[in-house]
């Protein structure tokens, strides 16, 4: 029983191994060349023409309401310069930061007019250059 076993299974894998074979050679890919003409073919739709370009870059900052705050903190510093001159000789006058304030808005003062300044030269059209 056990030879008509292994009979019938090495025919079944033979019958199949067959089938498999067969059927394969009948789904064989085939290629088929394509034939044109060497090179590449366009219609002429119209014709290209080439301009060199330079764009310009225009910018636009809204500095009124900037210049307004400035006004202000101008006037308040000379208003607190103002204060501190008048109250230099009182007793107190050590007491207060007048001494080491009124330097120290003065220096950051100059260096906003100097910020302003480059921004100006930043916004106009013909900017001035020089060497520091």
């Amino acid at each position: 029983m056990r030879n008509g076993i292994a009979i019938y299974l090495l025919t079944v894998a033979i019958l199949k191994g067959h089938y498999l074979y067969t059927f394969a050679e009948d789904i064989k890919p085939t290629i088929t060349p394509i034939e044109s003409s060497t090179g590449l073919y366009f219609d002429k739709i119209g014709n290209i023409l080439f301009y060199p370009t330079q764009w310009k870059i225009v910018s636009y900052v809204d500095l009124k309401p900037t210049q307004r705050l400035w006004r202000q903190v101008k006037t308040h510093q000379s208003q607190i310069a103002t204060y501190c001159e008048k109250f230099k000789n009182a007793t107190w006058y050590p007491l207060t930061d007048c001494s080491s304030f009124t330097p120290y808005i003065r220096t950051k003062t100059r260096y906003i007019e100097q910020l302003k300044d480059v921004i100006a030269d930043y916004l106009a059209s013909n900017p001035e250059r020089s060497k520091r």
